[in-house]
């Protein structure tokens, strides 16, 4: 117990949480170290594991760990914590729409952002098309 890092799982939750806040990249490494040794010393905590998740999917950027967490998440007999669920939603959301980008940007060279860029193209031709047609309407009217 004396030589333990983190004599309880929330500092480790708090050190790494405050490290994140400031946002210095050269952290990083450092960060992932903490993650790794926390994890460690507390193997059966669900914020610790919570945070794992959200480190490897939005921070470290490891789909492959994430859903290896998420999984381990799902498989668990314990309830989690509503706001770990959202957790754990809002990364199998992110690793999905990663998935479903990369397919749609391989196999028809088409990517988010060109999506997007259509869909806003789209709707301003839609709006002009309507705004001219009734236009026209009026000037038959009043002819």
């Amino acid at each position: 117990e004396s030589k333990r890092r983190f004599p309880h799982e929330w500092r480790a939750g708090v050190i790494l949480r405050h490290l994140l806040y400031k946002r210095n990249l050269q952290d990083l490494a450092f960060m992932q170290f903490l993650v790794e040794k926390a994890v460690e010393e507390h193997p059966e905590s669900n914020l610790l594991q919570v945070l794992v998740l959200v480190f490897r999917s939005f921070v470290f950027r490891d789909p492959t760990e994430a859903s290896a967490i998420q999984k381990a998440l799902k498989l668990q007999h314990k309830i989690l914590p509503l706001d770990f669920q959202y957790v754990v939603f809002a990364a199998e959301r992110k690793s999905n729409q990663a998935m479903r980008s990369a397919d749609i940007g391989q196999a028809g060279a088409v990517s988010g952002i060109s999506l997007m860029e259509f869909e806003v193209s789209f709707e301003k031709a839609r709006k002009s098309h309507s705004s001219c047609v009734s236009k026209i309407r009026d000037f038959w009217r009043h002819v």
